[in-house]
């Protein structure tokens, strides 16, 4: 039978490196241990990510904004809509 005698700093980094394996992407975000894709500027999440399923993401309604990736499930007001600083309305959808 073999016998090992691992170094306690060994078990520690070994956890540590199999931890950092696990960590999702730049692009994405974890929840309920899954890494889901993060929605594009302009979207929010509406429905999470699950084994099976990607992200599903919606457009922001009027005067509302998101400005990088990211997995909110709500946009953020604008508190000055002005398009002169950038925004852009790509599609106002009537029922919003």
């Amino acid at each position: 039978m073999w016998h090992f005698k691992v170094p306690l700093w060994m078990a520690y980094l070994l956890l540590l490196f199999c931890g950092l394996a696990y960590s999702c992407g730049s692009a994405e975000y974890e929840i309920n241990g899954e890494c889901c894709p993060m929605c594009t500027p302009g979207t929010r999440v509406y429905k999470h990510c699950t084994e099976y399923t990607s992200t599903s993401c919606v457009p922001c309604i009027q005067k509302s904004f998101v400005d990088v990736p990211s997995s909110l499930s709500h946009c953020l007001p604008c508190i000055v809509c002005d398009p002169a600083m950038g925004l852009k309305t790509e599609r106002v959808h009537p029922h919003l």
